[in-house]
């Protein structure tokens, strides 16, 4: 048995002024604010809180060579960089069930809680190699059985699927106790919430984008002479109970070469997608021919001049969005995008909350939406607070540091507790 003590301690949906844990089988026995006043041999830290939650990732990896062991070996990579930067569970999005089942079955009880909600549901155009075609209500209740067979918890509807059909998937989903995630195209985020969806990507997206947009750049840049956000859309949202899960790192990464060139950890992802190695080369001198590269093979826009400051006005719109949506109730949950380019597993939901507080999102609040906010909507209300274990923090989070380096700083100090397959248990643990 262990005791844990904190200057600072959350339970996922409120902050104490000091505060204490014990640790006992893997499980929180008891835990309460203030001093701890036992006799035990007592741990300190800075922070206590319960482990990240990922809204958005992609528990997977590549292969560039030939396969002499393990061809799971880049997901495992991926898994092992999630647990480092204390993400204790994740949801697999827009994959095809077998890898995130396989890995479930294969994970030793504790590395990391996932759930997923296998290919994504659509229409033509598809936009995702892992989709499965929906062309009407019949085939979309066939669609959700599948899913759930497969052992998905969340569908993912994508950005061809008609209203219609979105409201067809959510009734088949309820039906099997399971939620639904939602990519804004041909039905806006307004529409899919009314509809019933428990949570919309992408914060440009939820925003209504204008119908022709060359890449993420372009649509960015869209947002320069533009008021800061959708208000009749954010509202909505909120009045409906649907989450967000914004992705701005990553659009920010899918937009500007120089920052994920720059990415600190950008060797990390070798071993998970190796074509990162073309961005190292791009590094100082290589980075003139890079950027041909880039615009040829990753669709990255050459941003200078009048198109930069363009971009960086639509950058400060979604920022400002982003807060709009905050403080009028709506629920912000962060997602990693990875393993999109330069993202690396786990670090980039600590990128994605910086993001947040650039916007002027309270540190309280971002902390909070990661944990309890994102538990509760990943697991259902009625979560115990520390069933996405708990992590240790060296650094307070009300000091001056930056959201990224106070997580950078984190311990697992408990993971998710898991079942043999690495889903959740279901049962309280505190």
């Amino acid at each position: 048995m262990t005791v844990h003590e904190a200057q600072r301690l959350c339970d996922g949906h409120t902050w104490y002024d000091g505060g204490w844990l014990r640790i006992d089988g893997g499980r929180v026995v008891q835990w309460g604010a203030g001093r701890y006043d036992g006799d035990e041999t007592v741990r300190r830290h800075a922070c206590l809180m319960p482990g990240l939650v990922d809204m958005y990732a992609r528990v997977t990896g590549f292969v560039d060579r030939i396969i002499r062991n393990d061809a799971l070996a880049p997901h495992w990579a991926c898994v092992a960089l999630m647990a480092e930067a204390g993400v204790t569970v994740a949801l697999d999005v827009g994959g095809h069930p077998e890898v995130p089942a396989t890995i479930a079955d294969l994970a030793a009880p504790g590395r990391l809680g996932l759930r997923w909600t296998g290919p994504v549901l659509d229409a033509p155009p598809v936009r995702v190699e892992a989709t499965r075609l929906v062309r009407d209500p019949a085939s979309a209740r066939h669609a959700v059985d599948l899913l759930a067979a497969e052992g998905a918890s969340w569908a993912h509807t994508g950005p061809s699927l008609p209203p219609e059909t979105v409201a067809a998937v959510v009734e088949a989903a309820r039906t099997q106790g399971m939620k639904v995630l939602h990519h804004p195209g041909a039905t806006t985020a307004a529409a899919a919430a009314r509809a019933g969806v428990h949570l919309v990507a992408h914060l440009p997206l939820v925003l209504a984008p204008p119908a022709r947009v060359a890449g993420p750049a372009d649509l960015i840049r869209s947002f320069a002479d533009r008021p800061a956000g959708r208000v009749d859309t954010l509202a909505v949202l909120a009045g409906e109970g649907v989450g967000v899960v914004p992705l701005l790192h990553s659009w920010r990464r899918g937009s500007v070469l120089e920052d994920a060139v720059g990415e600190p950890r950008l060797e990390r992802l070798l071993d998970v997608a190796p074509f990162h190695r073309y961005l190292l080369d791009m590094r100082g001198p290589g980075l003139a021919f890079g950027r041909r590269y880039a615009k040829s093979h990753l669709g990255y826009e050459h941003l200078k001049g009048k198109v930069r400051d363009e971009f960086e006005r639509g950058w400060s719109a979604l920022l400002d969005a982003l807060a709009y949506a905050h403080d009028h109730g709506v629920l912000l949950v962060p997602g990693s995008d990875a393993i999109g380019i330069s993202l690396v597993p786990g670090f980039a939901v600590h990128d994605e909350l910086a993001m947040w507080q650039r916007a002027g999102i309270p540190w309280e609040a971002s902390l909070t939406n990661a944990t309890g906010g994102a538990a509760s909507l990943l697991l259902g209300a009625g979560t115990s607070p520390w069933h996405t274990g708990v992590l240790a923090l060296s650094t307070d989070p009300a000091g001056s540091a930056g959201m990224a380096a106070v997580l950078a700083g984190a311990t697992v100090l408990l993971p998710a507790p898991v079942d043999g397959r690495a889903r959740l248990v279901e049962e309280a643990t505190a």
